[in-house]
């Protein structure tokens, strides 16, 4: 039997996004940021190459890159959020709503705030034909 206590203070901890989502995205990453506050880890999370910019400027303590540039055998621990239905043992308790169950595989209390970003603007936008 392997026994192991987890410690990531000072580790390179990877969280890999969804790819080809904003919305799941988003949802999921005020808990890897709170994560990486609560563990004092070194936070990378990869993610499309698109979102990127619109959180990197926001989060300066987190590396930012894409799926194809990971280096997997640099980090002292890996965490790749997202559901997976073909999975059973991974997702055995599907309730309305998905928050609770971020929040039990990150293993941090509820955020309660959505991620900063840097590069939204409010700014008002024509329609058509007005």
């Amino acid at each position: 039997m392997l026994a192991h206590d987890y410690d990531a203070r000072g580790r390179d901890v990877l969280v890999q996004f969804p790819v080809g989502t904003l919305g799941d995205v988003l949802a999921w990453f005020p808990y890897a940021a709170r994560f990486a506050g609560e563990h004092r880890c070194r936070l990378t999370c990869t993610m499309s190459a698109l979102i990127i910019p619109l959180l990197r400027d926001a989060y300066p303590d987190i590396r930012f890159v894409p799926h194809e540039a990971v280096e997997p055998d640099r980090f002292y621990a890996t965490y790749s959020l997202g559901l997976f239905f073909d999975d059973a043992d991974a997702v055995p308790d599907l309730e309305p709503g998905h928050s609770r169950r971020r929040r039990s595989l990150t293993q941090v209390v509820e955020s309660g705030s959505p991620p900063t970003s840097n590069s939204v603007t409010s700014r008002s936008v024509p329609l058509r034909g007005t």
